[in-house]
C-alpha cells in the first residue's frame, strides 16, 4: 500500500533558511509534496530523507536560492490486486463510498455491488439479499476491497458548485482514485 519513490526537482528556499539548508528542504519538500496527489505516482505522506542536493542558484530580482534536490517520499499506492480494509462513509444509489480514514476517494459503484443488492433509499443504505438473509451496508460498516487499478485525473475543476441552482452540477471527479473490480467487495454487513 505504502511504496517509497525517488523524485527529482528544483526547490525555493527561502533566505529566513540560508543557514540550515537540509531544514529549508524538508520543509518544502512538506509543504510541496505531502498530502498531496502526484500524478501517476499517488498520494504524498511523508519525507522520508533528502538524498543529494546541487549548488543553489539566486535569480535576478529573487532573493531565493533555487537548488535541484533528490529525495524519496512515502507514497500511498496501492497494487493492483491488494486488499484494502476501510470503512464505508457515504451510500446513494450510485453505490458506496469508503474511506480508509486517510484517504476517502475509493468507490464501489452499484452495477459492482455483490448481487443480488439493492439500494435504500428512505434509509439511505444498500441492502443485500445473501439466501435467506438480508445483509445492510450502511455508513460505519467494515468493508474489504480488491483493487482492480488506481486512476489518476488530469482535469480538476477549480471552479466552485454552485448554490441553489435548478440545474445539479456533479462534483469534480477525484485526482486519484481506487477502482474496485465487479463484485469483489467483501462486505461485512450486518443483519436487520
Amino acid at each position: 500500500m505504502f511504496v517509497l519513490v525517488r523524485l527529482k526537482d528544483v526547490l525555493k528556499i527561502n533566505p529566513e533558511n540560508f543557514n540550515n539548508e537540509l531544514e529549508g528542504f524538508q520543509l518544502e519538500v512538506r509543504r510541496k509534496y505531502v498530502n498531496r496527489i502526484i500524478k501517476d505516482v499517488g498520494l504524498g505522506v511523508a519525507l522520508y530523507d533528502v538524498l543529494e542536493f546541487g549548488e543553489g542558484y539566486v535569480y535576478p530580482g529573487d532573493g531565493a536560492a533555487h537548488y535541484t534536490v533528490t529525495f524519496r517520499l512515502v507514497v500511498l499506492r496501492p497494487f493492483v490486486g491488494e486488499i484494502l480494509l476501510g470503512r464505508i462513509k457515504s451510500c446513494d444509489d450510485y453505490g458506496i463510498q469508503v474511506t480508509l480514514d486517510f484517504f476517502s476517494d475509493v468507490y464501489v459503484v452499484a452495477d459492482h455491488m455483490p448481487e443480488p443488492s439493492e439500494y435504500d433509499p428512505v434509509a439511505q443504505i444498500w441492502a443485500w439479499k445473501y439466501e435467506s438473509y438480508t445483509m445492510y451496508m450502511e455508513p460505519g460498516s467494515i468493508v474489504r476491497l480488491k483493487v482492480e487499478a488506481i486512476a489518476f485525473n488530469d482535469k480538476i475543476s477549480k471552479r466552485p458548485p454552485k448554490v441553489n441552482s435548478d440545474v445539479a452540477e456533479s462534483a469534480p471527479p477525484p485526482a486519484m482514485m481506487i477502482v474496485v473490480p465487479p463484485r469483489s467487495a467483501n462486505l461485512t454487513c450486518r443483519q436487520r
